[in-house]
């Protein structure tokens, strides 16, 4: 028997197909048009929330699995990076990206999580991000890919959507964190012990079960073939 909700979306497949590939290119270009590093984070959201809609409609085992497990995910990655903002917004009181630059120097621990964090978004390993996002990709698409249907095009433009979520992240990353050194930011700190330790964890847990999923991927599959039939 499906899950109500995704028998629902499977009846009009290539709709919300289409609907889950929108929500992924339009959040990655809102995030290339902001400058607020906070509302920067939320429309990334809204993009990784198209994936776990595609996995969703597919209303395969794998495919949900994979939404659920980027959720989860997502949690790691991005509490790890609203932390990394939190941070240097605390030591430097801007908002702004454009008054930022070169904070790797000032903030080297802060920098190596929000690369870690930015990974896990992209989906590239050793994060969690990876099996999350391959599972949805093999889970809606993999039938598509080999009978080259339609659900193989809509794929190439969702490994597009992927290029774009490294574009977009790769280039946060760039102008927070690497550069020159803006005269005003001369003298910030690393972020406080307790900060750190918090955003550490996030991403230790990331890459752990990015090396080795299988204690989250092997309930959530159990569970979710106990839902669809």
């Amino acid at each position: 028997m499906l899950i109500p909700i995704t028998g629902t979306l499977q009846s009009y497949y290539m709709l919300t197909l289409a609907w889950g590939l929108v929500t992924m290119i339009y959040g990655g270009l809102m995030v290339m048009s902001e400058t607020d590093i906070k509302r920067l984070l939320a429309y990334s959201s809204m993009s990784q929330m198209g994936y776990m809609f595609i996995g969703v409609v597919s209303c395969t085992s794998l495919g949900v699995t994979g939404s659920m497990l980027h959720y989860i995910s997502h949690g790691f990655g991005k509490a790890a990076l609203f932390l990394c903002m939190g941070a240097i917004i605390y030591r430097t009181g801007i908002r702004d990206i454009r008054e930022l630059g070169g904070l790797a120097a000032r903030m080297p621990v802060t920098a190596t999580v929000f690369f870690i964090g930015a990974l896990n978004l992209a989906g590239i390993p050793p994060t969690i991000g990876y099996p999350s996002k391959m599972m949805i990709y093999l889970g809606a698409f993999g039938p598509g890919v080999e009978t080259l249907s339609a659900d193989f095009y809509v794929a190439l433009v969702a490994l597009i959507s992927t290029a774009l979520t490294v574009g977009y992240t790769t280039w946060t990353m760039r102008r927070i964190f690497f550069g020159p050194l803006p005269e005003h930011l001369a003298e910030v700190e690393e972020a406080p012990t307790m900060m750190l330790l918090a955003m550490v964890l996030l991403i230790a847990f990331s890459v752990v079960l990015g090396i080795y999923p299988r204690p989250i991927v092997d309930p959530l599959m159990e569970a979710v073939a106990g839902l669809i039939g």
